[in-house]
């Protein structure tokens, strides 16, 4: 993450809509259906990661840092998965996909 510093966190769009990217990407194991609207943690920067999905740097959040590791493990898969999953919701529902109301931690 130390290569992302030359902007502080809240200059970041937001990835996954502010949901758990990994729920939100389809990869997560504890969902059972392909996508799930997953809550992240914000009290960790182990529950914050900065990736470029191919358009610009976005700041993502997870529900705790196992969530991470593993979402990392298949980086630019979920990247894209993640982002075609908020793209496939707001194209539907002609407005913004953002977690206003699923922010919890464990």
């Amino acid at each position: 993450m130390e290569k992302y510093k030359s902007k502080s966190d809240d200059e970041y769009v937001v990835g996954a809509g502010g949901y758990c990217a990994l729920a939100v990407s389809g990869a997560d194991p504890a969902c059972d259906y392909s996508v799930c609207q997953g809550p992240a943690c914000l009290d960790s920067s182990d529950t914050v990661a900065i990736y470029d999905d191919g358009e610009m740097e976005k700041i993502y959040f997870f529900l705790g840092v196992g969530a991470r590791n593993i979402f990392e493990k298949d980086l630019d898969t979920n990247l894209e998965n993640a982002k075609g999953a908020i793209d496939e919701v707001e194209g539907k529902n002609e407005v913004s996909c953002f977690n206003s109301d699923m922010f919890r931690c464990q």
